[in-house]
């Protein structure tokens, strides 16, 4: 009912050939957030896939995190990496997905044995991020071969520390783009508009 509070925040392909990685966007959402709303107002937020590890980066950035986040959506995020990144350092789906240099580089970067994906999965910043925020919300797609394995957000031995905080959410059928996309579904539309309105 109040279409003039969601804002939409994509990135441009010029934002694509500067960033090596979802390090490098979440400082460009940081900024574009602040730019509409200031420090000092609390929001919702929503990321998909990598849009996701860009958000839980710009929550937990060392120089000026990103505070006030109330529900944290996740939506098929590759949380732990996912094995597309090694295709990509492969090479393997350069030519066929006619990636640019910049995605293949972003693409590395979210393999699960590389250094960046590793670094926001330290124990220290997963509980900076949980933190940082009131809430998280993780969906997932059954059919999603993208990063289904690695989507879940891995908080062992911190669930005293925040009980209640993680809701983890499963849709079957549902795959991570396209026409069966997790997004698409009507579903997962109408469980992030109940977490968003609650």
């Amino acid at each position: 009912s109040n279409p003039n509070l969601a804002y939409y925040l994509n990135f441009s392909k010029a934002d694509s050939q500067a960033c090596d990685s979802f390090l490098d966007y979440s400082k460009i959402l940081r900024e574009r957030v602040r730019r509409l709303l200031g420090k000092s107002k609390d929001f919702d937020i929503l990321g998909h896939s990598m849009g996701g590890l860009t958000v839980r980066a710009a929550v937990v950035d060392d120089e000026d995190p990103l505070l006030g986040v109330n529900h944290c959506v996740l939506v098929a995020v590759p949380n732990e990496g996912s094995e597309w990144g090694g295709l990509c350092k492969a090479h393997v789906i350069r030519d066929r997905k006619k990636l640019t240099d910049a995605q293949v580089t972003q693409g590395v970067n979210m393999d699960p044995d590389h250094a960046i994906i590793q670094s926001i999965n330290t124990i220290g910043l997963k509980r900076l991020f949980l933190k940082n925020i009131s809430r998280l919300y993780t969906i997932r797609g059954w059919k999603d071969t993208a990063v289904f394995s690695s989507s879940r957000f891995q908080y062992k031995g911190m669930e005293g520390e925040f009980p209640g905080k993680v809701t983890e959410i499963n849709y079957d059928g549902t795959s991570h783009t396209g026409r069966n996309g997790i997004t698409q579904d009507p579903r997962v539309v109408a469980g992030v508009v109940r977490i968003l309105t609650q």
